[in-house]
């Protein structure tokens, strides 16, 4: 008689992810953060800068959490975990252009732009659609969802407030 796949484990927060987690906002705040002669919460930017530094260090180690769960045979992403594997990804390959400006490069424009705009602003819309697709319940906070799920929920709306805020900068830009 053929024996039964055995369950996968639960997904849970784990002290390695947390670890993970400890990691990435370090190499965040290092790499993403203001200038050291701006001043932090001085003005806007500097808070800016330093709200979208936290979150980009929180993404950054999702796809070796992700990766490494689907490796172990654990649950598939859903739309939360592949939200924040993509989030996740795209922090990570943005790593070295960051790192280069943080060392003195010249230039650096588009790894603002990318960075700093369009992470907010896709995850704000991300939310959105999650809303009206109606993927956002209140299933998502079961213990039963695996916690990638919620990871990846968490990141959007960490970040959908600055989204909202680029996009209202933008609207007062065009229409002043």
């Amino acid at each position: 008689m053929p024996e039964a796949d055995p369950q996968p484990p639960r997904d849970a927060l784990t002290i390695g992810r947390m670890l993970l987690l400890t990691a990435g906002l370090a190499i965040g705040l290092g790499v993403f953060s203001p200038p050291m002669n701006a001043t932090l919460f001085g003005d806007v930017n500097g808070i800016l800068f330093f709200y979208n530094g936290v979150l980009l260090g929180l993404a950054l180690p999702a796809p070796i959490i992700l990766v490494g769960q689907r490796l172990r045979k654990g649950p598939a992403a859903g739309p939360g975990g592949l939200l924040a594997l993509t989030l996740g990804l795209g922090v990570l390959l943005m790593l070295p252009p960051a790192l280069a400006v943080r060392l003195g490069s010249s230039g650096g424009e588009a790894t603002i732009i990318c960075l700093f705009y369009v992470m907010p602003l896709v995850s704000a819309w991300y939310l959105l659609a999650t809303i009206l697709a109606g993927q956002l319940r209140r299933s998502l906070f079961r213990r039963s969802t695996p916690w990638t799920e919620r990871y990846g929920f968490f990141l959007a709306a960490g970040w959908t407030p600055l989204g909202v805020w680029w996009l209202l900068r933008f609207y007062w830009d065009a229409f002043t």
